[in-house]
């Protein structure tokens, strides 16, 4: 088997791969949604958690900030 020829199915399994990937989510996310849970607040959760820690909280305080000179 030629070199490109393994390329091709290795990136042939990886994006079968990555579609099964995207439906589990799917299907997770409705499972979520179906047992009453916030999805938006879920997925919020999952973004934050890949952030760095440090960003994060600087973040939280620039909202918290500006939420208080709103009122």
């Amino acid at each position: 088997m030629t070199e490109i020829k393994q390329y091709i199915e290795r990136r042939q399994r990886l994006e079968a791969e990555k579609q099964d990937a995207a439906d589990n989510i799917k299907e997770l996310n409705a499972e979520i949604k179906g047992n009453g849970h916030d999805l938006r607040a879920f997925n919020l959760v999952i973004a934050r958690a890949k952030r760095n820690r440090d960003d994060v909280s600087h973040e939280d305080v620039m909202v918290e900030m500006y939420e208080e000179a709103a009122r």
